[in-house]
């Protein structure tokens, strides 16, 4: 046991190539992800230069594990040597120190919050210095040990991980880098851990998740923080939220990359956050959503290469908000049927100030379909490659403000609502009258109508003069109108049973007895 305090080195990792560029910087090529992946990780605004690990607070005790036998050659097993370590450290105090090297290790790293365990929480462990996207890191733990099993158990609370880099080697597999849970006994919550400057990837190994979180918890899995982490090459998804408990939520990502895998956060329940993020290269879709059970934020986000960047997995019909505001996404790599959005009933979905692609692409869509009412796509302030990016089914309404898209001849249309509102006899606010929708997306026949929807019936069928040639065209319907006192369900309206020939208007409940309400409904092709 050594108490003093960590090295702060800023040493390249040994196995690394460098080449120095014109500008005197060293330029490094992270393992296992080629050129593009490591120039994607550099664009995502990652630190590439030295960052030190904070220091320890004075008179913290800093257990180094080479104090404990550990050597850092990349050939020795130190697995024995830092497991010693960590069960030497205090909790709630102690620091476990990483001296520059690679450490190898062949089976899971512990710190569980457990009597058998020695209830280790509020441990720090503290890498070298260097910057998350592998330029600089001085601390790699390679994994050379049995398939299926984490590199790290961290089943425990308010400890931070920092500044190293976890990757496979080569014949070997992983289930993840990190496994987060709650200890065995479930006696205790797993909350408010914090992972910084880390560079995951299976490098020329095989590694399942980069992160997986709360999948055996039966409680709070939840308020985990992630500050300038990459996650490169993983086989099936960068983060794995996989509680299906709805208690593992207020997870925050800041700063973080993720590429070159299936799925860059897959969520079964519960929520997150994300700030500045980049995803890139995704198969399937950079975010998947299963269960929300709370609010879901992604803020700031960079996207490129990737088949969607937010799909639903289904089985939520909650109220909870999902937005994505503040965007660039790129559509290289979008998928063959065009939904780069396909959100099933979830709550409302909003996008704001979100540059959907660079050029016009007339294959862009943006699906939402919601089975009962009151789901909404909101979109405000958007820039979308084309005049018709808006594919709606079921009961699913859009209110559409300050978006602008482009048409077959590649020039800019507004794409927007016009729209007053009123609050109705019980202060909800609604929408009284819609003036126009995407002025050149709206045909001179069928532009507008209204009908009344009376007494006990809870529908009214539209029929068209002049049929359309297919169904795919949008109606957005309001209640203009209220005769009588009709129930409040009659006060919520949708659109269903779109074909050629027409639609039909779709109340919640019938107004009853002496009242009616009537729709004014628009039809954008």
């Amino acid at each position: 046991m050594l108490a003093r305090r960590p090295p702060h080195c800023a040493v390249l990792l040994d196995h690394v190539p460098r080449r120095v560029g014109a500008t005197g910087r060293q330029a490094v090529s992270a393992p296992g992800l080629g050129r593009r992946g490591f120039l994607f990780a550099a664009g995502a605004a990652l630190s590439v230069g030295a960052s030190a690990p904070a220091p320890a607070a004075a008179g913290t005790p800093v257990f180094d594990v080479r104090g404990h036998g550990a050597v850092g050659d990349g050939a020795a097993d130190d697995t024995r040597a830092i497991q010693a370590t960590i069960d030497a450290t205090p909790s709630g105090a102690g620091v476990v120190s990483f001296p520059p090297g690679v450490y190898r290790i062949t089976a899971p790293l512990n710190v569980i919050d457990a009597a058998a365990y020695g209830h280790r929480q509020g441990i720090r462990i503290l890498g070298s210095a260097g910057g998350a996207s592998g330029a600089a890191l001085g601390c790699e733990i390679v994994w050379d040990g049995p398939a299926d099993e984490p590199m790290w158990r961290l089943w425990s609370r308010d400890c931070v991980l920092s500044h190293l880099a976890l990757r496979v080697r080569s014949g070997r597999r992983c289930l993840a880098a990190i496994d987060v849970d709650q200890a065995p006994d479930r006696q205790t919550a797993c909350t408010n851990n914090t992972f910084e400057h880390l560079f995951i990837t299976k490098a020329t190994g095989a590694m399942r998740y980069g992160v997986r979180i709360g999948a055996r918890g039966v409680t709070n899995v939840e308020m985990m923080g992630f500050d300038t982490c990459y996650f490169g090459n993983i086989d099936e998804a960068c983060v794995f939220i996989a509680s299906r408990t709805g208690q593992s939520k207020a997870h925050r990502f800041y700063k973080c990359g993720f590429s070159f895998a299936p799925f860059g956060i897959f969520h079964e329940t519960g929520s997150f956050v994300t700030f500045g993020c980049a995803f890139g290269y995704h198969t399937d879709a950079a975010v998947r959503l299963g269960s929300i059970t709370d609010y879901i934020a992604i803020n700031e986000s960079d996207s490129e290469g990737c088949a969607r960047f937010l799909k639903t997995g289904g089985g939520s019909r909650a109220s909870w908000a999902v937005k994505i505001n503040g965007a660039r996404l790129a559509l290289n790599g979008l998928a063959a049927d065009g939904r780069f959005i396909d959100f099933t009933d979830g709550g409302p979905l909003i996008l704001e100030n979100v540059l959907f692609g660079d050029v016009p692409n007339s294959q862009f869509r943006i699906r939402a379909h919601a089975a009962e009412p009151g789901s909404m796509l909101l979109a405000l302030g958007n820039v979308f490659p084309n005049d018709g990016p808006f594919d709606l089914t079921g009961r699913c309404r859009l209110i559409a403000l300050g978006n602008r898209g482009f048409d077959g001849s590649g020039r800019p249309v507004p794409l927007d609502d016009e729209v007053s509102a009123s609050a109705d006899a019980e202060g909800r606010l609604t929408l009284s009258t819609v003036g126009s929708i995407s002025a050149t997306r709206t045909k001179a026949r069928n532009l507008r109508g209204t009908v009344r929807v009376a007494e006990t019936a809870a529908s009214a069928t539209v029929r068209f003069e002049t049929p359309e040639t297919d169904a795919r065209y949008f109606v957005s319907a309001v209640v203009a109108d209220i005769i009588g006192q009709p129930a409040t369900g009659a006060r919520r309206v949708a659109v269903t049973g779109k074909s050629p020939a027409g639609f039909t208007v779709m109340l919640e409940e019938a107004p009853g007895r002496g009242s009616a309400v009537e729709v004014d409904w628009i039809l954008v092709r």
